[in-house]
């Protein structure tokens, strides 16, 4: 489950933004509020709304280019078959109309709960390079608090807690993430697991904004629909007499 997601220097965001599913304390649809096993209050959806141009879509481009970050070195390892086709290189771009902007991080901040454990992972990026990077958790069912590791540009990579046996390959890529690094060396440990299950399986994204991409996903899902295309393909007297869609996966 999502909880908050803060993103800082990417192209149109200048400042500081946060996307925050925590359910503020009011009364109003309070049926319709998640309440977890600790009893914190999450919001089951949001809108961005605003004016054309206002950013809204930078917000989620930047969750969806923080995804790729993470997952696109661990695809690399597995069977081309069952690598997923939304996992692609997507370039991390500051904000631009500044010099600070443009010679600053871009910086990520994602605070997340899976069944037993709230984690939050902070990632700052500067020109693909990996500047910054940290990872905590909270167990739920104690409230104990642990650092799980800190990397900063120019000191040692610092693994504490459960992670306190990992060793760190010292030719470590300054580009690469050292969670996908952890997800490719010690892939069977259960926190790394958890960790990663959660970018790979808690996090879609559909491209509403794309008509090609609403047909693909309406007639996938409807009968109705598809029939009403091949009503309107067998009017136009292509001798078509039916059609399917198939996925398939790129190679990355």
């Amino acid at each position: 489950m999502l909880c908050q997601f803060t993103i800082k220097n990417y192209k149109s965001i200048r400042d500081e933004t946060t996307l925050d599913m925590q359910a503020a304390a009011i009364t109003e649809h309070e049926d319709r509020i998640i309440v977890d096993k600790d009893g914190e209050l999450f919001l089951p959806i949001a809108a961005l709304y605003g004016p054309n141009g206002g950013g809204k879509s930078n917000i989620l481009e930047a969750l969806q280019t923080l995804n790729s970050k993470i997952l696109r070195p661990l695809c690399a390892t597995y069977d081309s078959n069952d690598c997923d086709y939304r996992v692609r290189k997507i370039p991390v771009v500051p904000f631009a109309f500044s010099e600070e902007g443009k010679n600053s991080p871009t910086e990520f901040e994602v605070f997340f709960r899976t069944k037993l454990t709230e984690y939050l992972y902070i990632i700052h990026i500067k020109k693909d390079i990996v500047v910054y990077e940290s990872l905590d958790r909270v167990k739920l069912d104690t409230g104990r608090k642990s650092a799980l590791f800190k990397r900063e540009t120019g000191k040692d990579i610092e693994v504490k807690g459960v992670f306190t046996k990992f060793k760190i390959s010292d030719d470590l890529s300054e580009s690469l993430p050292l969670l996908s690094y952890l997800g490719i060396t010690y892939k069977k440990n259960e926190v790394i697991k958890d960790v990663l299950e959660w970018f790979e399986d808690s996090i879609d994204f559909l491209k509403y904004g794309s008509p090609l991409q609403e047909i693909h996903t309406a007639i996938a899902k409807s009968d109705d629909i598809k029939k009403l295309v091949l009503d309107m393909i067998k009017e136009m007297d292509l001798d078509i007499e039916d059609f399917r869609i198939e996925e398939k996966m790129m190679n990355i």
